[in-house]
């Protein structure tokens, strides 16, 4: 996007513009109703002035969904990897819990066999 918003900042400036372009086609459509009910020729020409500005606001609306729509595709993108990499990260904990609990193992075997062996009957090492 090459601006320095964040993604919040991004989206509440999007949803603004959003706002104020409904805003001035809601408009637009109030003022085309007064017209065709007036019949006003003054107010019809202010009208066909202002219509290019509504046609450039109306681009403007269709351009902020677009902009919308392709943000919020890369939100759902962002939210897919990171429960991705959670699930790794997941994978990584067990794998490691794992490898220290067979680490603990060998050490307890190891340890076991270092000891000398007892003759259970007599209470006597045998060597």
């Amino acid at each position: 996007m090459g601006n320095s918003y964040s993604s919040v900042e991004e989206e509440k400036r999007l949803n603004h513009q959003l706002d104020f372009c409904t805003d001035l086609l809601r408009e637009l459509k109030r003022k085309i109703s007064e017209a065709e009910r007036d019949g006003d020729g003054k107010f019809k020409k202010r009208l066909k002035r202002d219509k290019e500005k509504y046609l450039t606001t109306a681009g403007k609306l269709c351009d902020c969904t677009e902009e919308y729509e392709r943000m919020e595709a890369a939100y759902d993108d962002l939210r897919k990897q990171k429960a991705a990499m959670e699930a790794e990260a997941a994978r990584l904990v067990e794998e490691v819990r794992s490898l220290e609990k067979g680490k603990r193992d060998d050490d307890n075997k190891a340890a076991d066999e270092d000891k000398p062996d007892e003759d259970p009957s007599s209470g006597c090492i045998i060597s």
